[in-house]
């Protein structure tokens, strides 16, 4: 499940990656309200304090990565392409 906004309009629901795009229930129904070249937001864990759990992870010396801490929410495939978008200098890090 992931949530997506836009417009003030949040629904939370499946989402699927696409050779196209994004596709799935939670796009169908966030079409309704988007605007063509406006915003859209996807929290992809929703329900998860990314943040803290971070904080968290450091302070009790958890020497995951964050590729590692990623791969218990989401699938390999996904972290993998937010790595390379996001974090590529973390490329070569375990």
């Amino acid at each position: 499940m992931v949530e997506v906004q836009t417009n003030g309009h949040i629904f939370t629901d499946s989402l699927l990656f696409t050779h196209r795009g994004l596709s799935g229930p939670s796009m169908l129904q966030i079409s309704n309200y988007w605007v063509p070249g406006g915003p859209l937001k996807l929290n992809l864990l929703p329900g998860v304090d990314v943040t803290q759990e971070l904080i968290e992870m450091k302070n009790q010396s958890d020497k995951r990565s964050i590729r590692s801490y990623l791969n218990q929410y989401l699938p390999r495939a996904v972290v993998v392409e937010l790595q390379t978008i996001w974090f590529e200098d973390l490329s070569d890090v375990p």
